[in-house]
């Protein structure tokens, strides 16, 4: 077990120059988060592999079938868990500007899902030179829903995608 005295005496020295005022919002979000890796940690490696596994095949299915997206090369080199993919309209690639504008648009709306308004979650937009993409990513809720079968399909990635679709429609089909 790690403990505050196992780092070298210069980091204690740190110490005392740090507020004295408890943080509750910082100790709060540790305690989630430490539950959220304990509860991902307690799934057998196996299965959480399994379950990303199939989540990446069945998003790269989808996109792959659908005009408005191309996945970015070498995914297969890449963890599981993200995929990276272009936005097309009228098969050109958006720009980072574009990206920019269509995750804005997704990320302030709210949506109706299953009777419920859901705000969208999906990865900033990633510039390299004149090239701009945006990602998906299965995060540890998922894969603890998939292996207890809470749910067990990937509704809420389609909804996310068809979201993806209409907006490149709406924002750039004119163009």
């Amino acid at each position: 077990v790690f403990s505050y005295y196992d780092l070298p005496p210069s980091c204690w020295q740190l110490r005392k120059h740090f507020s004295k005022k408890v943080n509750y919002g910082l100790r709060l979000r540790w305690q989630v988060a430490l539950a959220e890796m304990e509860n991902y940690a307690a799934i057998p490696a196996q299965d959480s592999t399994d379950i990303i596994k199939n989540w990446h095949s069945f998003i790269i299915e989808r996109l792959t079938a659908s005009p408005f997206f191309a996945i970015m090369p070498d995914m297969q080199k890449t963890n599981l868990c993200i995929i990276s993919f272009k936005c097309l309209c009228h098969g050109n690639e958006l720009d980072g500007t574009a990206l920019t504008k269509l995750f804005e648009y997704l990320v302030t709306r709210q949506y109706h899902y299953h009777h419920q308004k859901v705000q969208l979650f999906i990865g900033q937009p990633v510039s390299y030179g004149k090239k701009s993409f945006l990602r998906l990513a299965i995060g540890s809720d998922f894969v603890q829903k998939q292996y207890h079968r809470i749910q067990t399909d990937y509704a809420v990635d389609c909804f996310i995608i068809d979201k993806l679709e209409q907006a490149i429609q709406e924002l750039f089909a004119s163009v």
